[in-house]
């Protein structure tokens, strides 16, 4: 089993943790599956683990719920991936598609 590390958005993170999301989708750049295949571990961290922490005492320990001051999560979410496919997606306009990597995983807790 390999494990593979992806940033998402805050707002995807958040979907994740409160249980309303268990799909990602990345860009069909090529015919590998960037982020491994079924069993495989997928480590989701938010994309401002690399930012300063804001002035709330303790930021930056914050791994379970966001932090009161600034609504970061610096913690990480284990997933173990259950189904990766190829999905053609439309965008908001509903006019044009684009192909992308649909990840399917389960939460680890």
């Amino acid at each position: 089993m390999e494990k593979h590390i992806t940033f998402l958005d805050m707002e995807s993170v958040r979907a994740i943790l409160d249980g309303h999301s268990t799909e990602i989708q990345v860009p069909l750049l090529n015919k590998k599956p960037p982020f491994g295949n079924p069993g495989d571990t997928l480590i989701i961290r938010p994309e401002h683990t690399q930012w300063e922490p804001c002035t709330h005492p303790g930021c930056k320990n914050h791994v379970s719920h966001p932090c009161e001051g600034c609504g970061r999560f610096w913690g990480e979410i284990e997933t173990v991936i259950t189904q990766v496919e190829i999905k053609q997606v439309y965008d908001d306009s509903g006019d044009d598609f684009f192909w992308r990597w649909c990840y399917t995983f389960d939460v680890v807790y």
